[in-house]
């Protein structure tokens, strides 16, 4: 009987800490801007970048200043689309440790 109600219990908090984590992972674009909706399609971030990437361990690499002859410039924001690595670095990516590097 211990055993199924750690079992429960650690099931539990698997899924509350797993639906409380889910990132807005989709990125939609409205007219020439792009923003962020979570997996029911409520907007998240608005539209306002001109370029932006999928989220990785929490970041999103969004772009202001994007065009066909300019890459503009880069940043990170996070899930609720606070800007953590402001937008000022040209060609910004992410590693696999989410630490920010030119490249």
């Amino acid at each position: 009987m211990k055993n199924k109600s750690l079992l429960l219990l650690l099931f539990i908090t698997i899924v509350v800490c797993t639906a409380a984590a889910q990132p807005p992972t989709v990125y939609f674009r409205e007219g020439l801007k792009y923003g962020f909706k979570d997996a029911k399609g409520k907007i998240i971030i608005p539209a306002i970048y001109d370029a932006a990437g999928d989220f990785s361990e929490g970041l999103a690499r969004v772009n202001l200043g994007f065009t066909m002859s300019s890459n503009g410039k880069w940043g990170f924001i996070d899930t609720t689309g606070k800007l953590v690595i402001p937008i000022y670095m040209k060609g910004l990516t992410i590693s696999r440790t989410a630490w920010p590097r030119q490249g």
